[in-house]
């Protein structure tokens, strides 16, 4: 592979090194079941993308932002919006692995098991592999094969590997070092005047005859659309699944067939105190935290109430706040520490436990046997899958035939969906974005329903939680310009806001006219506008500025400025600013020596961007051109409109 590199002429060289710069610089999915497997998508997902024999569904991009909303990355409320940013970074990840693989780039078996130890290693006491049965039953607890598991390694190694490879053959010139060095080392500090409308907002009240006279200079951009009158219709499983007879000897049958899914393996409860130390750490560390585990076994010994020692000495933030106390089977946990926990009772110790995680002492609390779960605790449970397996195949003929019915007689939903066990509840008004009653929101049937006349019915669609539902529509509004009484709130809101807007510009000029016309100095024009005056202190292109705010707020504009010079009206969102430059301050090139390293990093991770951005569109291009990429935007839409209003 690296003689590739080596043999070909320069642009060849660097084409290759674009195509490599598509790796994604941090994948989007951690362990996500089934990524990058051909058969990913379940019978019920919809497909979003396809790549070759890859699909990317619903279920797999709902994971990613769970995810990512679980761990803090993002906050629930801008899911719909990020649903279609995160499938372009999987398409460009999966359209980069697939492209490189069809250029012959591999990767080997050895290589995934290297990264499998790197990312388990638990499943390799001593260097010794504990076995499929072992790695199996880990994979099992976060929902995955070892098929799908492997697939998803094979593919991280092969984007990570990639990436290194166009990481080396990208060249930084000392002369972009010493550029990057000096913009990163210098400094500016600004004076700064603000001007934002909220500022000048009052108590102020706009008369009726003045937004009477605003909402009609400005109708058109005021009106109601199309409304209707609409009755929606619902099937709910779990009511309809009630109504399902299923006979005793199904259920008991059921059981018995799949008995060893009630399984449940022997389990333990400990309690715990772990002193840290890592497997590769130097035998110094290991020996200080072994000898800190003994002291505090001797003082358990002594008499000290484990718990409490736990709380204070334990190193595992999981448990240490709890006394230490955990559950688990053997399948959960390392080899060492599952094995000293076996045949403890109640109240005993164990010695010090080396493990990977460092040096344990356990105390026995409770230990429950293996056991198969009896009928009588798993008959509900089976008894609801009997009925939603049933279910499953009726419920799109039971809507359907429910349909059928009202799209003959819509006058008589009602009674048709009650006769069929399907909820109903009757809107007077429903328009763009509205709320359904029993769905809330649902873009699909907004799409049905905005051009539908009286008397007609939505074909079915799929609600949030996983539901049928379609609408009858009984009565058609049409587009109105809106009246004062529909949109009063909003038109006070608009013009109290213009005319805040309207102030704080005519403040803004004035305060222009002092400094630039009448040659007023910047402090002083502010004092005599009574208007405030901030004092950045100095800054860098990637600092705070005092009182403002970040750096990047205003770009590179207070950088090209000479000292002394005005910069403005600079406007950001709603907000406007004046800047003058106070001082600048250049970087300090006797230390770029010691920071030449990390530029140098810096620099070819920025050209793998922007080689990335640049070319990214390219490659997907070429690939729908070539019938190997389709990607359905239809599908994106619905799967990010089931996030509004997270």
């Amino acid at each position: 592979m690296f003689d590739l590199f080596r043999s070909q002429a320069k642009a060849t060289r660097y084409l290759l090194i674009v195509l490599l710069s598509l790796v994604a610089l941090s994948m989007v999915v951690t362990l996500i079941p089934g990524f990058g497997s051909a058969n990913y998508g379940a019978p019920n997902e919809q497909v979003l993308a396809r790549i070759g024999d890859t699909e990317i569904d619903t279920r797999m991009v709902r994971q990613i932002v769970q995810q990512q909303v679980r761990n803090q990355q993002m906050p629930a409320s801008m899911a719909e919006m990020m649903v279609p940013q995160i499938v372009n970074q999987v398409v460009g990840e999966v359209a980069t692995a697939y492209q490189a693989n069809r250029m012959g780039f591999k990767v080997s078996d050895q290589e995934v098991i290297q990264k499998i130890q790197i990312l388990m290693p638990q499943l390799f006491q001593g260097g010794s592999f504990l076995g499929k049965e072992a790695y199996q039953a880990y994979l099992a607890q976060m929902g995955l094969t070892i098929p799908e598991f492997e697939q998803k390694i094979r593919q991280q190694v092969l984007l990570d590997k990639l990436q290194r490879l166009a990481f080396d053959g990208i060249v930084v010139s000392p002369a972009e070092v010493e550029a990057e060095y000096r913009k990163k080392g210098e400094k500016v500090r600004l004076e700064v005047v603000k001007f934002d409308p909220a500022a000048f907002r009052s108590d102020y009240k706009p008369s009726r005859e003045e937004m009477e006279k605003y909402l009609k200079e400005r109708q058109a951009m005021y009106q109601v659309p199309a409304m209707r009158a609409v009755s929606i219709v619902v099937a709910d499983s779990k009511k309809l699944g009630e109504a399902i007879p299923i006979e005793e000897a199904a259920i008991r049958q059921a059981y018995d067939s799949q008995v060893d899914r009630f399984r449940v393996p022997e389990k333990f409860k400990v309690r715990h105190i772990l002193i840290k130390a890592a497997e590769n750490a130097p035998k110094a560390e290991k020996d200080k935290a072994k000898a800190k585990a003994e002291d505090l076994l001797k003082q358990i010994k002594g008499g000290k109430d484990f718990a409490e020692l736990a709380k204070k000495f334990s190193e595992d933030t999981g448990t240490a706040s709890k006394g230490g106390e955990i559950e688990f089977t053997r399948e959960g946990v390392v080899k060492p520490f599952g094995d000293a926990s076996a045949n403890l009772k109640p109240k005993e110790l164990s010695g010090v436990v080396e493990t990977v995680y460092g040096y344990h002492i356990i105390q026995g609390m409770e230990k429950q046997p293996a056991r198969i779960k009896p009928y009588d605790e798993v008959k509900e449970e089976l008894l609801t899958e009997l009925r939603q397996k049933q279910l499953f195949d009726r419920l799109p003929a039971i809507v359907e035939t429910a349909r059928a019915e009202i799209l003959k007689a819509p006058d008589k939903a009602a009674e048709i969906a009650a006769r069929h066990g399907l909820a109903i509840a009757r809107m007077e008004q429903a328009g763009p974005n509205t709320d359904y009653a029993l769905i809330g929101r649902n873009e699909e049937l907004d799409a049905s329903l905005s051009s539908m006349a009286k008397g007609g019915v939505t074909e079915p669609v799929q609600t949030k939680d996983n539901r049928m539902a379609f609408a009858v529509v009984h009565q058609v509004f049409d587009p109105r310009p809106a009246t004062l009484a529909d949109v009063e709130p909003m038109v006070k809101a608009a013009i109290i806001e213009q005319r805040a807007r309207d102030m704080a510009d005519a403040k803004a000029k004035a305060f222009e006219k002092k400094v630039r016309e009448e040659k007023v100095d910047f402090a002083k024009a502010a004092k005599e506008l009574n208007l405030k005056l901030l004092d950045t202190g100095e800054f860098d292109r990637s600092g705070q500025m005092k009182d403002v705010g970040h750096a990047s707020m205003f770009g590179e504009q207070p950088f090209l400025l000479a000292v002394g010079q005005i910069h403005g009206l600079h406007r950001v969102g709603q907000q406007a600013y004046f800047l003058r430059v106070v001082s600048r301050t250049e970087g300090d090139l006797s230390k770029l020596a010691s920071e030449r390293a990390s530029i140098v990093t810096t620099l070819k991770e920025k050209k793998l961007r922007e080689r990335r951005e640049l070319f990214e569109e390219g490659l997907i291009r070429t690939l729908k051109s070539e019938g190997k990429l389709q990607i359905y935007d239809d599908a994106i839409k619905r799967l990010a409109g089931t996030f509004r209003g997270a």
